[in-house]
């Protein structure tokens, strides 16, 4: 059964023998439209297909996702060809023979064969995500004036700053994993918006084409949620006066630059002060009608070294931070993925590689390009429901002064 939301794979001319063209399948929802394209590169079509157990009916043809890695079978389902019989039997071990593209977040066709113009064919699964949870860790992700050192038998190890290490690994097994659980911020803040230690939404996924891919899927797991909410809690949403937020189809986005700009701040700032925050969700609600706001293209050097810098500005990174009713929510954003990258990355903050041997070692067998995000719970929650300090929505809650109980 088909679910994604859009999806398309291109079957090579070199390699396709009926009429010498590509076969084009663009499905979304339960439907599924194909068209192909003659000699002269236009298509023609597109015409209804139905959709099998593991088969899509092509206009006469079946496309068929094999078991095999690497080979991708299109059988005859009618016409003159004869219905069963083999049209082409794709051998896909070279680079470009089947393009898929997808929009990542639900199920796509179990077990279809992958192959872009800049990786191998690999099998390309949707499988549900996988989860990962490490509270305690041997290196820290962001720098080393944040974390709280705990000692392991005569070790120094981390309460963790995030799963981020972990579940960027973990996305060259599973392709998508998630985690939900406690993350540690030594940070001297006493806010109403900060705690030491608090609930961490992560989600890492792969195979995306930038940090746009990422800001989808969070688009579809934030009206997911409120959905949830609706449908669990409608007594509580009454009883506690709850308005839900409004998140538009697309969640709006402006540059970082353009950001600066409208708050008035100096173009040199390298990032946006609680005020500008606030005046960004101001404007999003009432240019957009929305109370979330994705910024995107954030400064480099107030970055992690892991993240993909914008393609045409390296100056600018291919990441975000969603505004939700005037507050940070959800940092998120484009990781890089090729190891030859890393090794420059962290050089170029003058520290060395071999801190990062274990989470390099993955990157040297090939990584997809991924990305990912994660949401504050407790920040999700206090803005949700307005609340006026964070602490009125956490269970004893861990700040600068509190530890007990």
């Amino acid at each position: 059964m088909l679910l994604l939301e859009y999806c398309e794979f291109v079957v090579s001319e070199s390699e396709f023998t009926a009429e010498n063209f590509p076969v084009v399948l663009s499905e979304r929802g339960r439907t599924a439209t194909v068209r192909s394209l003659g000699s002269d590169r236009k298509p023609h079509g597109p015409a209804l297909v139905s959709v099998g157990a593991g088969n899509v009916v092509v206009e006469g043809f079946v496309v068929l996702p094999m078991r095999q890695l690497g080979v991708i079978e299109v059988i005859a389902a009618s016409g003159d060809l004869g219905r069963g019989n083999t049209v082409a039997r794709q051998e896909l071990r070279q680079v470009g023979h089947l393009v898929q593209r997808c929009r990542l977040g639900q199920q796509c066709i179990e077990s279809i064969v992958l192959c872009t113009t800049t990786s191998p064919c690999t099998q390309h699964r949707l499988n549900a995500p996988g989860p990962v949870a490490e509270p305690l860790v041997d290196a820290v992700t962001e720098s080393g004036a944040n974390v709280f050192p705990v000692d392991y038998f005569g070790r120094t190890a981390y309460l963790a700053q995030s799963p981020q290490f972990f579940k960027q690994q973990l996305v060259g097994v599973f392709e998508r994993v998630y985690e939900v659980g406690p993350v540690f911020r030594a940070e001297p803040h006493d806010t109403v918006r900060h705690l030491a230690e608090y609930v961490s939404l992560d989600a890492e996924l792969g195979f995306i084409r930038d940090h746009r891919d990422v800001l989808t899927l969070l688009h579809q797991v934030l009206v997911g949620m409120l959905e949830g909410i609706r449908a669990e809690s409608g007594e509580a949403l009454d009883r506690l006066d709850v308005a839900l937020p409004a998140i538009p189809d697309e969640i709006p986005v402006i540059h970082f630059l353009d950001a600066l700009k409208l708050v008035g701040a100096p173009e040199d700032e390298p990032d946006l002060a609680p005020a500008h925050e606030r005046a960004l969700g101001e404007w999003a609600r009432e240019k957009h009608g929305s109370d979330v706001l994705a910024v995107e293209g954030y400064p480099m050097r107030k970055r992690p070294f892991y993240t993909h810098p914008q393609p045409d500005d390296s100056r600018w990174s291919n990441s975000f931070d969603l505004i939700f009713r005037g507050l940070e929510l959800v940092t998120g954003g484009q990781r890089l993925h090729r190891y030859s990258d890393y090794i420059a990355a962290i050089e170029g903050r003058g520290e060395s590689p071999d801190a990062y041997a274990a989470y390099l070692s993955a990157f040297e067998h090939g990584m997809p390009p991924h990305g990912g995000f994660a949401i504050g719970l407790e920040r999700w929650l206090s803005r949700l429901i307005e609340a006026s300090n964070i602490r009125e929505v956490t269970l004893f809650p861990r700040d600068l002064h509190r530890l007990t109980p």
